[in-house]
């Protein structure tokens, strides 16, 4: 055994034969004769062996390119070793070791292949050294590309390929599945107030349906924006916000939910249709009672109202496609319809826009019922528009729908850019429309739609600029953390306001609160002015 030699070179004038010798510590081995018989000579691992006419040895590989698959031996009967050249995405390459970019990851099969993970955020740049390799995927993914949950973890039901951790104690699987329930209930209540309320005009219900329009535009904002770099370093340089995270990840197991894990839960079956299921559970049961109780034309406007985004979001995330690999290198396309579903392409996109056109189609069948229109379901839909445009409450379900197919069939994670312009042109439409129209018989209502759509307008323009920037050599820290820093003003200011509102409209309408309802007002309004013209 040679042990931290100054690179041996060992010549002979006719012959060399050597067996059984280890050289260590060492950057190349050379071995120079007429006549060379080597067995068993063994280099260190991170070299690589050649053979030449009268010149064997073992070398350190030339730039970009490594050998970490074990150290080559020199024998008269044994192939060579060659080093690879060094995969796309790679970070730091020395002769020992090699450091992927964040969002890449490759196999031990071929080092030389990197796969481009579609969730970037999933692939934490993993390591590939002589002592063996580092993980590639971050906590709770596995798989090429990162793009499967592990064990004890589960698809997150809003979006693809982010994993959620499933709860392992029985009072945290318990918390799960009731939030995954009341999420649903909740909504479903709100809007059955909103309609049973309808007989009389009540301000509470359009500030609720203005709310819920821009929570479904400022949803994908936030969530593009938490899959960012500069998010996760700004959580991270937080102490105390990092303190509260580890201890709510250690009791709640995640922050999403996954029907996946609550299968798991019940020891039931795991299969896409299954979880389509289950997602869809609740609200089917909802709406079942609710005809049970009060009808059905009540149960098809609450219902369509609360859960018809919901339904095309379950099946629109399978029409998500991705390559890890560049087109014109011949990468391979991967379909979620194709991997887990028994749909065909067009038979998924033919049950998405069935879904998506049956709930408008049903709200259009009931206001051309002119027979029920002093019925709670009609008044609901047609009370605060004019008469000509008695059914423009089902443009604002449109857009609801529309942007939760975008947000599912093009994932932030994969598609920022083509995500994010659909969404802008959704918003586009709505405002051009609304500045064209004045469907409301109350300006002061289309005045509010008109400033919630041009700041959710505005809140995306930034959030393009801020997804653009954060790959760009010159972008900085600074600019990057007042643009996110705007992003949520935007986000946050209108929505606490809408809250505020909402909350003290319906402590008036109920009389908790002191201040007379405005349909009380115009009551008592009427018959004055009916006297004083007498």
């Amino acid at each position: 055994v040679m042990q931290q030699t100054s690179a041996p070179q060992i010549s002979a004038l006719k012959l060399i034969q050597m067996s059984n010798v280890s050289v260590e510590n060492t950057s190349h081995v050379w071995f120079v004769a007429p006549e060379i018989h080597l067995k068993d000579v063994r280099c260190d691992n991170g070299l690589a062996s050649f053979k030449e006419p009268h010149h064997v040895g073992c070398r350190s590989c030339e730039e970009n390119k490594l050998q970490v698959s074990g150290g080559p031996v020199l024998d008269d009967e044994l192939p060579t070793k060659q080093c690879w050249p060094a995969p796309r995405g790679t970070a730091e390459i020395d002769t020992y070791h090699l450091k992927l970019k964040k969002g890449f990851m490759t196999q031990k099969a071929n080092i030389t292949r990197s796969f481009r993970c579609p969730n970037r955020m999933a692939c934490v740049g993993g390591s590939v050294s002589t002592d063996g390799w580092g993980a590639m995927c971050a906590d709770g993914y596995e798989g090429q590309g990162c793009t499967k949950c592990a064990t004890d973890f589960g698809p997150a039901d809003n979006t693809v390929f982010v994993c959620v951790r499933c709860p392992s104690q029985s009072w945290q699987q318990n918390f799960q599945m009731s939030r995954f329930v009341l999420q649903d209930l909740l909504l479903f209540g709100l809007s059955v107030m909103g309609v049973s309320s309808s007989t009389r005009k009540v301000d509470s219900k359009i500030l609720t349906n203005h709310f819920m329009s821009f929570v479904a535009a400022a949803g994908p904002v936030l969530q593009a924006v938490q899959e960012t770099p500069t998010f996760s370093h700004i959580m991270q340089s937080l102490e105390y916000l990092e303190g509260v995270s580890s201890a709510v990840d250690e009791d709640s197991g995640s922050t999403g939910i996954s029907a996946r894990c609550i299968l798991n839960y019940l020891s039931l079956p795991t299969h896409w249709w299954a979880r389509i299921m289950l997602n869809l559970l609740t609200p089917f049961l909802s709406v079942l009672a609710l005809t049970l109780l009060r009808g059905w034309r009540i149960a098809v406007v609450v219902g369509v109202n609360c859960f018809l985004p919901k339904v095309c979001l379950c099946f629109a995330r399978y029409l998500v496609c991705y390559r890890m690999e560049p087109e014109h290198e011949g990468g391979q396309l991967f379909c979620e319809w194709a991997l887990y579903t028994n749909f065909s392409l067009l038979s998924l996109l033919l049950v998405v826009a069935s879904i998506a056109l049956a709930g408008p189609a049903l709200w259009w069948m009931l206001l051309g019922d002119e027979e029920h229109k002093d019925e709670p379901f009609y008044l609901y839909l047609t009370a605060s528009y004019k008469e000509e445009w008695k059914s423009w409450e089902a443009t604002r379900l449109i857009r609801k729908v529309f942007l939760a197919i975008i947000c599912a069939a093009l994932p932030i994670s994969l598609h920022p850019a083509m995500q994010i312009m659909c969404i802008s042109l959704v918003l586009l439409t709505a405002l051009v429309l609304e500045m064209q129209f004045h469907p409301y018989k109350d300006n002061r209502w289309n005045l509010e739609e008109k400033i919630l759509l041009t700041v959710s307008l505005a809140m995306v323009s930034v959030t393009s600029c801020f997804l653009a920037n954060e790959y760009h050599w010159s972008s900085t820290h600074r600019n990057q953390c007042f643009l996110l820093t705007l992003i949520l003003l935007l986000c946050i200011v209108p929505s606490t306001i809408l809250i505020v509102l909402i909350l003290h409209q319906l402590l008036r309408e109920k009389g908790i609160l002191k201040g007379t309802p405005t349909e009380k007002v115009e009551e008592t309004q009427e018959p004055r002015s009916h006297s004083s013209s007498d």
